[in-house]
């Protein structure tokens, strides 16, 4: 998975293994965008319900990110506050998911999105 500012090009990319290989949305069942900082602060937007149960939730926050919580485990870090973030659910079919970024509260520009991946093993709702 990889996200792209829409104002700078870095990008933020993380590889997942046991996922579905279908591709489009068999394999992304849910996603979501943000360059809002929504009622939660900057980087909560975004929400995602995915369709499967079992399936990985990754987010990316282009922000001044200095950590993960929620469960979530930290991914790319382009050190320059850049950060991804993933869990893998057990269960969790059609329940909203959040981002989880610890973010310095001083800087307000940010790009947010989030993406549901299918596990190979999952069986559709």
């Amino acid at each position: 998975m990889e996200i792209v500012h829409p104002m700078i090009q870095p990008f933020l990319a993380d590889e997942f293994s046991g996922n579905d290989i279908t591709g489009g949305t068999t394999t992304f069942d849910a996603h979501s965008e943000s360059l809002d900082p929504a009622a939660g602060g900057i980087c909560t937007g975004a929400l995602v319900t995915p369709a499967n149960n079992n399936d990985a939730i990754w987010y990316a926050c282009f922000d001044n990110v200095t950590g993960v919580s929620g469960g979530y485990v930290k991914g790319q870090d382009d050190t320059t506050g850049d950060w991804s973030e993933y869990k893998i659910l057990s269960g969790g079919s059609g329940v909203v998911q959040n981002p989880s970024f610890v973010t310095n509260p001083n800087f307000f520009s940010f790009g947010l999105g989030g993406v549901s991946i299918k596990a190979a093993s999952s069986v559709p709702i």
